[in-house]
């Protein structure tokens, strides 16, 4: 009687322990990830991990990391109470980030993350405003939504001591002011002098004064060089300025 009692107590256990396992199914976004539960390796996903005890569990996944991108594992702990539990993990988006000079800053929303070149995970949805700063020169800024296992690289040229075009546009429009100005003064100086020798040749032809007919050709003459003189010198500056303009 008594050894029948221990029998019926012993499959009693036996059925109940057996009834209590439940199943977990991994699933994730990339799949083929390695899953491991509670330091075990259970194999890649998507998989189903059958015979595990009710509690809490720790479960670990590991994204792939043939390329060495050193993406960080995704830990989460689960609390298995039924006899089937699904779980569904977004690895993060994950971001490679160089640049032509090495060292340069990179911040998130004004705060500095690191120096290239930087590896930076988040997750997916999650848009960040990133800045890469380098000593003097103009910040490159730019958004980097990731995606759920997504892996990104992005080589930036935070244009060494000046962003060539920003620095193009900065000197080149007061230059060309500068040289405009200059060209104006030399064609109007060129006008004025070749209408005074007009006035004085006109004056020289039709004066009868012989004492001032000399005093009026010296003037025109004079006036002419000055206005021929003017005027190279109006094509001289445009010349420059246009060889400038391309080389700068």
């Amino acid at each position: 009687m008594i050894g029948q009692l221990l029998l019926y107590l012993l499959l009693l256990h036996a059925f109940s322990g057996s009834s209590e396992e439940v199943t977990l199914e991994v699933s994730t976004t990339p799949p083929r990830a390695e899953v491991v539960i509670d330091g075990r390796s259970a194999g890649l996903s998507p998989l189903i991990v059958s015979g595990l005890e009710p509690g809490t569990h720790h479960v670990e996944v590991i994204p792939p990391s043939s390329q060495g991108w050193g993406i960080q594992p995704v830990d989460s702990t689960v609390n298995l109470t039924a006899s089937h539990t699904r779980l569904i993990l977004y690895l993060p988006g994950t971001l490679h980030i160089t640049s032509n000079s090495r060292g340069a800053l990179v911040l998130e929303g004004g705060r500095p993350l690191g120096y290239t070149p930087l590896m930076i995970s988040k997750a997916a949805g999650e848009a960040l405003e990133l800045t890469v700063e380098s000593s003097g020169a103009i910040p490159y800024h730019w958004e980097w939504m990731p995606t759920a296992g997504s892996r990104q690289e992005i080589h930036v040229n935070p244009f060494a001591k000046k962003h060539p075009a920003a620095h193009a546009e900065d000197s080149r429009l007061p230059t060309a002011l500068y040289v405009g100005a200059a060209g104006l003064v030399w064609v109007v100086s060129s006008i004025i002098c070749s209408h005074e020798a007009d006035v004085a040749y006109d004056r020289y032809h039709a004066t009868a004064d012989t004492s001032r007919m000399k005093d009026y050709y010296d003037r025109a003459v004079l006036l002419d060089k000055c206005a021929g003189f003017f005027w190279a010198s109006f094509q001289v500056t445009v010349v420059g300025a246009l060889a400038w303009w391309m080389l700068s």
